[in-house]
Protein backbone atom coordinates (compact mmCIF):
# COMPACT_ATOMS: atom_id res chain seq x y z
CA UNK A 1 0.00 0.00 0.00
CA UNK A 2 0.94 3.37 -0.82
CA UNK A 3 0.54 6.85 0.94
CA UNK A 4 -0.82 9.48 -1.58
CA UNK A 5 -2.49 13.29 -1.49
CA UNK A 6 -3.24 12.34 1.89
CA UNK A 7 -4.12 15.19 4.91
CA UNK A 8 -3.05 13.27 7.90
CA UNK A 9 -4.12 14.19 11.38
CA UNK A 10 -2.28 13.02 14.68
CA UNK A 11 -3.69 13.35 17.66
CA UNK A 12 -2.85 13.98 20.90
CA UNK A 13 0.13 11.57 22.22
CA UNK A 14 -0.84 9.69 19.53
CA UNK A 15 2.47 8.25 16.74
CA UNK A 16 1.93 7.41 13.84
CA UNK A 17 4.41 5.31 11.59
CA UNK A 18 4.64 5.71 7.91
CA UNK A 19 7.87 3.84 7.50
CA UNK A 20 10.43 2.59 9.83
CA UNK A 21 13.67 -0.05 9.97
CA UNK A 22 13.25 -3.54 10.80
CA UNK A 23 16.96 -4.37 11.24
CA UNK A 24 18.29 -3.42 7.69
CA UNK A 25 14.48 -3.46 5.77
CA UNK A 26 12.55 -0.87 5.55
CA UNK A 27 9.49 -1.55 6.31
CA UNK A 28 5.49 0.16 6.10
CA UNK A 29 3.82 2.24 3.39
CA UNK A 30 5.84 3.42 0.13
CA UNK A 31 4.87 7.30 -0.88
CA UNK A 32 3.42 7.44 -4.81
CA UNK A 33 3.45 10.42 -6.91
CA UNK A 34 -0.04 12.13 -5.54
CA UNK A 35 2.19 12.70 -2.31
CA UNK A 36 3.16 15.64 -3.82
CA UNK A 37 0.33 17.21 -1.80
CA UNK A 38 0.45 15.52 0.98
CA UNK A 39 -0.38 17.64 4.29
CA UNK A 40 0.32 16.93 7.72
CA UNK A 41 -0.95 18.33 11.26
CA UNK A 42 -0.86 17.67 14.52
CA UNK A 43 -3.67 18.56 17.62
CA UNK A 44 -0.76 18.99 19.91
CA UNK A 45 2.58 19.44 20.90
CA UNK A 46 3.19 15.37 21.55
CA UNK A 47 1.92 14.30 18.54
CA UNK A 48 4.62 12.36 16.26
CA UNK A 49 5.44 10.70 12.80
CA UNK A 50 7.73 8.24 11.77
CA UNK A 51 8.95 8.36 7.97
CA UNK A 52 11.58 6.17 7.07
CA UNK A 53 12.75 5.59 10.69
CA UNK A 54 13.41 9.17 11.37
CA UNK A 55 10.64 10.45 14.60
CA UNK A 56 9.15 13.24 14.14
CA UNK A 57 7.38 15.74 16.77
CA UNK A 58 4.89 18.33 15.86
CA UNK A 59 6.71 21.47 16.96
CA UNK A 60 10.89 20.57 17.69
CA UNK A 61 13.08 22.55 16.57
CA UNK A 62 14.05 20.08 14.05
CA UNK A 63 12.68 17.41 12.73
CA UNK A 64 9.17 18.72 13.19
CA UNK A 65 6.03 18.23 11.11
CA UNK A 66 6.94 20.99 8.33
CA UNK A 67 9.99 19.05 7.82
CA UNK A 68 8.19 15.28 7.57
CA UNK A 69 5.52 17.15 5.20
CA UNK A 70 8.91 18.64 3.41
CA UNK A 71 10.65 15.13 3.06
CA UNK A 72 7.60 13.18 1.79
CA UNK A 73 6.89 15.67 -0.38
CA UNK A 74 10.21 15.89 -1.78
CA UNK A 75 10.50 11.83 -2.11
CA UNK A 76 7.01 11.84 -4.12
CA UNK A 77 8.74 14.32 -6.44
CA UNK A 78 11.56 11.70 -7.11
CA UNK A 79 9.85 8.84 -7.49
CA UNK A 80 11.33 7.40 -10.79
CA UNK A 81 8.55 4.47 -10.35
CA UNK A 82 4.57 4.01 -9.03
CA UNK A 83 4.02 1.09 -8.23
CA UNK A 84 0.49 -0.52 -7.95
CA UNK A 85 0.96 -3.91 -6.63
CA UNK A 86 4.05 -6.35 -5.77
CA UNK A 87 2.91 -10.02 -4.71
CA UNK A 88 4.56 -13.61 -4.25
CA UNK A 89 2.03 -16.48 -4.55
CA UNK A 90 3.09 -20.33 -4.51
CA UNK A 91 2.03 -22.07 -7.89
CA UNK A 92 2.80 -25.63 -8.57
CA UNK A 93 5.69 -26.09 -5.62
CA UNK A 94 7.28 -22.57 -7.63
CA UNK A 95 6.87 -19.01 -6.45
CA UNK A 96 5.29 -16.49 -9.05
CA UNK A 97 6.33 -13.12 -8.06
CA UNK A 98 4.24 -10.68 -10.12
CA UNK A 99 4.13 -6.52 -9.87
CA UNK A 100 2.86 -3.58 -12.01
CA UNK A 101 3.78 0.20 -12.32
CA UNK A 102 1.65 2.90 -13.05
CA UNK A 103 4.53 5.44 -14.78
CA UNK A 104 7.84 4.98 -15.08
CA UNK A 105 10.79 8.14 -15.23
CA UNK A 106 14.21 6.48 -16.28
CA UNK A 107 13.61 3.07 -14.94
CA UNK A 108 16.34 0.61 -16.17
CA UNK A 109 15.52 -2.46 -14.51
CA UNK A 110 14.78 -4.29 -11.17
CA UNK A 111 16.50 -6.58 -8.89
CA UNK A 112 14.85 -9.27 -7.03
CA UNK A 113 16.77 -11.11 -3.54
CA UNK A 114 15.89 -13.77 -1.72
CA UNK A 115 15.96 -14.59 1.84
CA UNK A 116 14.74 -17.31 4.28
CA UNK A 117 16.08 -15.32 7.41
CA UNK A 118 14.89 -11.89 6.69
CA UNK A 119 18.23 -10.70 7.06
CA UNK A 120 20.62 -12.17 4.49
CA UNK A 121 19.33 -11.02 1.16
CA UNK A 122 20.72 -12.92 -2.33
CA UNK A 123 19.95 -11.67 -5.80
CA UNK A 124 18.71 -14.01 -7.83
CA UNK A 125 17.28 -12.01 -11.19
CA UNK A 126 17.34 -8.54 -12.84
CA UNK A 127 14.50 -7.99 -15.31
CA UNK A 128 14.84 -5.27 -17.73
CA UNK A 129 12.27 -2.25 -16.89
CA UNK A 130 10.31 -0.26 -19.09
CA UNK A 131 12.20 3.11 -18.96
CA UNK A 132 9.45 5.85 -19.88
CA UNK A 133 5.66 4.81 -18.83
CA UNK A 134 2.61 6.74 -18.23
CA UNK A 135 1.07 3.83 -17.93
CA UNK A 136 0.69 0.31 -16.15
CA UNK A 137 3.10 -1.92 -17.03
CA UNK A 138 3.12 -5.31 -15.66
CA UNK A 139 6.27 -7.45 -14.83
CA UNK A 140 6.82 -11.12 -13.76
CA UNK A 141 9.34 -13.50 -12.23
CA UNK A 142 9.18 -17.36 -11.53
CA UNK A 143 11.27 -18.87 -8.58
CA UNK A 144 11.63 -22.09 -10.03
CA UNK A 145 13.66 -23.80 -6.92
CA UNK A 146 12.50 -22.26 -3.53
CA UNK A 147 13.53 -23.39 -0.27
CA UNK A 148 11.39 -25.42 2.31
CA UNK A 149 9.53 -23.22 4.53
CA UNK A 150 9.56 -19.51 4.42
CA UNK A 151 10.84 -17.37 1.22
CA UNK A 152 11.09 -13.97 1.50
CA UNK A 153 11.47 -12.13 -1.92
CA UNK A 154 12.77 -8.32 -1.58
CA UNK A 155 12.07 -6.21 -4.96
CA UNK A 156 14.31 -3.50 -5.85
CA UNK A 157 13.72 -0.77 -8.73
CA UNK A 158 17.42 0.67 -10.32
CA UNK A 159 17.54 3.79 -12.53
CA UNK A 160 19.74 4.62 -15.45
CA UNK A 161 22.15 6.70 -12.68
CA UNK A 162 22.58 3.78 -10.50
CA UNK A 163 19.82 5.07 -7.95
CA UNK A 164 17.98 2.25 -5.88
CA UNK A 165 15.09 1.65 -4.52
CA UNK A 166 13.99 -0.92 -2.49
CA UNK A 167 10.14 -2.07 -1.92
CA UNK A 168 8.60 -3.95 0.90
CA UNK A 169 9.35 -7.95 1.62
CA UNK A 170 6.91 -10.29 0.36
CA UNK A 171 6.63 -13.71 1.78
CA UNK A 172 5.68 -17.34 0.34
CA UNK A 173 5.66 -20.21 2.16
CA UNK A 174 6.78 -24.31 0.43
CA UNK A 175 5.73 -27.49 2.07
CA UNK A 176 2.94 -26.67 4.08
CA UNK A 177 -0.48 -27.38 2.99
CA UNK A 178 -0.78 -24.40 2.15
CA UNK A 179 -4.63 -25.08 0.44
CA UNK A 180 -6.31 -25.28 3.90
CA UNK A 181 -3.87 -23.30 5.94
CA UNK A 182 -2.54 -19.88 6.50
CA UNK A 183 0.86 -19.66 6.22
CA UNK A 184 3.84 -17.26 5.41
CA UNK A 185 2.63 -14.45 7.51
CA UNK A 186 5.80 -11.98 7.99
CA UNK A 187 6.60 -10.19 9.82
CA UNK A 188 5.56 -11.40 12.92
CA UNK A 189 5.54 -9.81 15.85
CA UNK A 190 4.75 -6.41 13.83
CA UNK A 191 4.15 -2.89 14.89
CA UNK A 192 0.98 -0.58 14.27
CA UNK A 193 0.75 0.99 10.63
CA UNK A 194 3.15 -1.77 9.12
CA UNK A 195 2.22 -3.83 6.41
CA UNK A 196 2.25 -7.88 6.67
CA UNK A 197 2.38 -10.62 4.14
CA UNK A 198 0.63 -13.82 4.45
CA UNK A 199 0.06 -17.02 2.02
CA UNK A 200 -4.24 -17.43 1.99
CA UNK A 201 -5.52 -21.06 1.48
CA UNK A 202 -6.47 -21.30 -2.47
CA UNK A 203 -10.46 -21.52 -2.01
CA UNK A 204 -10.29 -17.66 0.10
CA UNK A 205 -11.19 -14.49 -1.06
CA UNK A 206 -10.67 -12.69 1.73
CA UNK A 207 -8.95 -12.77 4.98
CA UNK A 208 -10.24 -10.71 8.36
CA UNK A 209 -8.20 -9.69 11.37
CA UNK A 210 -9.83 -9.63 14.74
CA UNK A 211 -9.02 -8.87 18.15
CA UNK A 212 -8.35 -11.54 20.35
CA UNK A 213 -12.24 -11.27 21.58
CA UNK A 214 -13.52 -11.46 18.29
CA UNK A 215 -14.02 -7.68 17.33
CA UNK A 216 -13.72 -6.85 13.38
CA UNK A 217 -10.43 -5.07 12.91
CA UNK A 218 -9.90 -4.95 8.94
CA UNK A 219 -10.59 -6.99 5.67
CA UNK A 220 -8.18 -7.66 2.65
CA UNK A 221 -8.51 -9.56 -0.25
CA UNK A 222 -6.86 -13.15 -0.20
CA UNK A 223 -5.02 -12.97 -3.83
CA UNK A 224 -3.48 -9.24 -3.21
CA UNK A 225 -1.15 -11.48 -0.37
CA UNK A 226 -0.81 -8.23 2.30
CA UNK A 227 -2.89 -6.46 4.80
CA UNK A 228 -1.88 -2.93 6.23
CA UNK A 229 -2.20 -2.98 9.69
CA UNK A 230 -3.54 0.46 11.01
CA UNK A 231 -1.70 3.02 12.62
CA UNK A 232 -3.40 3.16 15.67
CA UNK A 233 -3.30 -0.11 16.29
CA UNK A 234 -2.97 -1.10 19.93
CA UNK A 235 -0.04 -3.73 21.02
CA UNK A 236 -1.21 -7.45 21.70
CA UNK A 237 -2.28 -10.22 20.18
CA UNK A 238 -4.84 -10.39 17.14
CA UNK A 239 -6.17 -13.18 15.16
CA UNK A 240 -5.87 -13.26 11.05
CA UNK A 241 -8.64 -15.52 9.73
CA UNK A 242 -9.15 -16.88 6.19
CA UNK A 243 -12.05 -19.04 5.78
CA UNK A 244 -11.91 -21.81 8.44
CA UNK A 245 -8.51 -21.23 9.47
CA UNK A 246 -6.74 -18.58 11.15
CA UNK A 247 -3.32 -17.62 13.02
CA UNK A 248 -2.19 -15.00 15.68
CA UNK A 249 -0.49 -12.29 15.34
CA UNK A 250 1.59 -10.37 17.61
CA UNK A 251 1.69 -6.64 17.23
CA UNK A 252 3.89 -4.80 19.59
Amino acid sequence: MTIGALNLRVGESETVTISDFSGNMLVGLTVNEQAKAFTLTGDANDSRLIFRGITFKKNAPTNNFRDAEAAIRAEAQELPVNLYYWAARVESAKVALKWATTSETDNDYYIIEHSTDGRSFTEIAQVDGEGFSDGIVEYSYVDANPSEGLNLYRLSQVDFDGTRTDYPVRSASIGENTSASLTALYPNPARAGQRVTFQAPANVDEVVLHSITGREIKRSAATIGTLDLPAALPAGIYVLRAGAVSTRLLVR
